[in-house]
């Protein structure tokens, strides 16, 4: 078996050589070391830097293997003829896998938050998850417990084993959700699952802690948010277009791991069902499932089964984050968390719901076609592959046959719940899912492969290989391959006239770098030798110099784009709420201002009011207040008496002087006789007289200039209290 790996472009795709039965254009890889795989499955990662196969060991058919080859770092082509360029390539896990045989890889992907994680399901119901830079071991594996646990009249899920898996769209905690497709058609969602080292945009890191925050009422919120801040708390990042984030810490909760939510109830207008299988009443197995994010908001969830039918669901509530009580097991580099291992359980928790919109039967398609080989009385092998370039398509493939597959309801209804996600069930009746068979094998010929490729240049085509080798390119439009598009004479004008303006706008692109053209400036024919040698040198120097170049940069730039366009989602809804804060803080001020208006008109009525009170305040009589009550019941009289007690004293001192004065004249008026000798008063004695009766007189003005003060102050006091 040849160990090497051709890689082309779509350009080179679209326009093969059907004469030769080599690829021409293309470039051959041979890794180092070998392979060692019959590979089956080949993922190539989103920024086109790594590529995985997975199938069966050369050595062994009954152990499975799965490599990985590292595109960027090319070295020229050996000396051997071949002319394939050697390429570093590396086992993944090679010591699980040769220790479990019998062990087969279902499904692997690349995720599309980081280009170097890794995704593998296996049989035994285990996910893994791999880093291209240490594939020794997985970075974490989640053991899928997909049985409840028992109990009367409870649906156990024995035998149920997991055969595909998606990933969640970029948005909310979706991000972080991985959904897993069951045997039986039961969906159950896995979240949180980071990959460690991932950037996460700033502002999706704030809406998950508002998201978190609103609904602090749900179970283990606490533990949502120890995870929140342990695992996006790392040193913010920069984007290639300025656009700030964080890293993914590598962690492991203590005592919690994330838990299995569902299975997922399908419901629809006649009740709910575990699975679309029970309503379509189909005893067969789900092969396939597909996530598409339209418009974002809706979740679409594409599940096929293995005749032919496909079940299209419509996410009806957010994703939140589900735990179970568990310890993990970590492997650890002194204090460098290398790996971790958790069984994760189903959650006794109530899953949020599918609203299941469409059943598509293809295997109908296939009959009324004319299918091949009686597929449609048998076993499809059907793979569902979304198309990131248009979110409402998906295409279908079979052994036989490839299906385009159109939600003509999605994009109305997504702007139905952008409005209002709230009334979904007044939503009117939906128009019917488009179905257009892209391409039939001929009897003899199964497809192999199909993968969707393209870019901003040259738009979306989904490339098929059939099992005789020859390839085929289908775009969407049309149900025949890219290369063999009829073209009528009507359109050769118009054809001619695109072309001219293509020249004059892009002609110096068209013909290459300057040292492609030709010195001597010669039009060159496309049949002669020298133009087919000038032509393959251009589109060899347009390959290595610049398609691949934009091949590269276009899906740099898709993650940016859905970044800018979240930011700028967040920006309206800030501006919506700012213009809402506006218009309340403009009422708020026009109330006031209303208010004021009416405070300044009654503060100027109370002031008139105010006014008139004071002024016939002053002028009616008005009851006395308790001091002057004092004064007129105790003071007054207190005074009063006081005065005639005073009166009184004078009264007796005026007698007693008259008396005293009385006195003296009759003794001055006696006659003097010689034998009578008259009493004679010491003169101290008349000292101390007249000092007493100079000191009564000084207390008897004293008393007399009190009284006349006191009946002043009476008349004044009558006069204000008659006021």
């Amino acid at each position: 078996m040849k160990n090497q790996v051709h890689v082309r472009t779509m350009e080179e795709v679209a326009t093969p050589d059907r004469g030769s039965t080599k690829l021409s254009g293309s470039r051959a890889l041979r890794p180092q070391p070998e392979l060692g795989v019959r590979a089956g499955q080949l993922s190539v990662s989103h920024d086109g830097a790594y590529a995985a196969a997975a199938g069966t060991s050369v050595e062994d058919p009954d152990q499975a293997a799965v490599s990985v080859l590292d595109l960027t770092f090319r070295r020229p082509a050996a000396r051997d003829g071949t002319g394939a360029e050697r390429c570093e390539s590396a086992q993944v896990d090679e010591e699980h896998f040769r220790s479990r045989p019998g062990l087969r890889v279902l499904q692997m992907a690349w995720h599309p938050g980081s280009s170097t994680h890794l995704a593998v399901l296996t049989s035994d119901n285990s996910w893994q998850l791999y880093h291209a830079g240490n594939l020794s071991h997985p970075e974490q594996r989640f053991e899928l417990r997909l049985q409840r646990r028992r109990g009367v009249g409870v649906d156990g899920g024995e035998g149920r084993r997991a055969v595909a898996f998606a990933f969640g769209p970029q948005h909310s905690w979706q991000r972080f959700t991985v959904y897993f497709l069951c045997s039986d058609g039961a969906i159950f969602a896995l979240c949180p699952v980071a990959c460690f080292g991932a950037g996460v945009p700033a502002s999706a890191v704030q809406a998950l802690s508002e998201a978190t925050a609103e609904r602090d009422d749900l179970a283990h919120s606490g533990t949502t948010k120890a995870w929140l801040q342990q695992a996006l708390s790392g040193p913010p990042v920069q984007g290639s277009l300025g656009v700030g984030g964080v890293s993914v810490q590598r962690l492991a909760l203590d005592e919690h791991v994330p838990g299995l939510c569902g299975p997922l109830g399908v419901a629809c207008a006649e009740g709910t069902a575990a699975s679309f299988l029970e309503w379509a009443q189909e005893d067969v197995e789900a092969v396939s499932l597909c996530v598409n994010w339209f418009g974002g908001a809706a979740t679409v969830l594409a599940v096929a089964s293995a005749r032919g039918l496909l079940g299209l669901h419509l996410l009806a509530e957010d994703i939140f984050p589900t735990w179970a009580e568990s310890a993990p097991l970590c492997l650890t580099d002194d204090t460098l968390l290398l790996g971790v291992r958790s069984e994760v359980p189903v959650v006794d928790e109530a899953p949020p719901s599918l609203l299941l919109l469409d059943l598509v039967d293809l295997q109908s398609q296939a009959a009324s076609r004319g299918a091949p080989d009686g597929e449609h009385t048998g076993r499809v092998a059907m793979h569902l592959l979304p198309d990131e370039a248009a979110p409402e398509r998906l295409f279908v493939r079979t052994q036989s046959a490839a299906w385009i597959v159109t939600l003509s309801w999605l994009p109305a209804l997504a702007n139905f719940l952008a409005e209002d996600r709230e009334a979904l069930e007044e939503v009117a009746e939906l128009p019917p899912p488009r179905v257009e068979q892209l391409f039939t094998a001929q009897p003899g010929s199964t497809l192999t492969g199909a993968c969707v490729v393209g870019d901003a240049l040259s738009g979306t085509a989904l490339v098929l290989l059939t099992s005789d080798g020859a390839h085929h390119c289908l775009r969407p439009s049309g149900s025949l391959p890219a290369d063999q598009q009829p073209r009528s004479e009507q359109r050769d004008a118009a054809a001619r006239e695109v072309e001219e303006q293509v020249q004059q706008l892009y002609g110096a692109l068209l013909r290459g770098p300057k040292g492609q053209r030709q010195s001597d400036g010669r039009a060159l024919a496309v049949s002669s030798p020298e133009g087919t040698r000038a032509l393959g040198e251009g589109i060899r120097s347009l390959l290595e110099r610049h398609v691949e170049f934009i091949h590269q940069g276009h899906h740099h730039l898709l993650p940016r784009v859905e970044e800018l366009k979240a930011a700028g989602e967040a920006q309206l809804h800030q501006l919506e709420r700012m213009t809402d804060l506006h218009a309340a803080v403009q009422h708020s001020q026009d109330t006031l201002v209303a208010r004021l208006d009416r405070a300044s008109k009654l503060h100027a009525n109370l002031q008139s009011r105010v006014k008139l009170l004071a002024e016939l305040h002053f002028q009616l009589p008005r009851p006395l207040s308790l001091a002057e009550t004092r004064m007129r019941d105790v003071v007054i009289p207190d005074a009063e008496a006081a005065l005639t007690d005073l009166q009184r004293s004078v009264q007796s001192a005026r007698r007693r002087w008259a008396a005293l004065g009385s006195k003296a004249q009759q003794k001055a008026a006696a006659p003097m006789t010689s034998s009578v000798t008259s009493p004679s008063v010491p003169a101290a004695q008349l000292r101390r007289v007249r000092a007493a009766l100079a000191e009564q007189a000084a207390l008897t003005a004293s008393a007399s200039r009190g009284l006349a003060a006191m009946q002043a102050w009476l008349q004044a006091w009558q006069q204000e209290a008659q006021y």
